[in-house]
């Protein structure tokens, strides 16, 4: 099963009418004893990166998902699902992540080029290829919203 993780934020129902075109056990839920229970975990999220991580808090999820990303689950972050997977980010100074990853999610600094960065662009992926994109081909298109990395 997987599990979207429902903590109030995020296009819950379009992630998971997007999972339902690859898998037929797809939930979303708030639920920890369906989180612990699942086989693969989504982490949605949109809006400002403090406001998520306190609603995250609020629920009490975080010791199920930690419980899961420590024995070896699949979770796939999404917007700022992704973001708060570090430790903190430059968009909400002491506003603290979940630590997976180190490092802060910072503001992109590119001068000359439009902020926040919006459109299609082609991906060129590190060796070796995550087997999530392994039918991608080489340079795939993928549409971007995005004033942070």
């Amino acid at each position: 099963m997987i599990a979207v993780i429902d903590y109030g934020v995020g296009n819950l129902f379009s992630v998971e009418k997007a999972l339902l075109q690859f898998a037929d056990d797809v939930v979303v839920t708030g639920d920890e004893k369906l989180i612990l229970a699942a086989d693969k975990l989504v982490l949605p999220g949109v809006g400002d990166f403090g406001e998520c991580m306190s609603n995250l808090e609020a629920t009490g999820l975080i010791p199920a998902i930690r419980k899961k990303i420590a024995d070896g689950t699949p979770l796939l972050g999404i917007c700022i699902g992704e973001q708060i997977l570090f430790e903190g980010s430059e968009e909400s100074p002491g506003a603290k992540g979940l630590g997976l990853f180190k490092g802060m999610v910072r503001r992109i600094n590119a001068p000359g080029l439009k902020v926040p960065h919006m459109g299609w662009n082609s991906v060129n992926f590190s060796e070796p290829k995550h087997p999530l994109f392994k039918d991608l081909g080489e340079h795939p298109y993928f549409y971007f919203v995005h004033s942070y990395h």
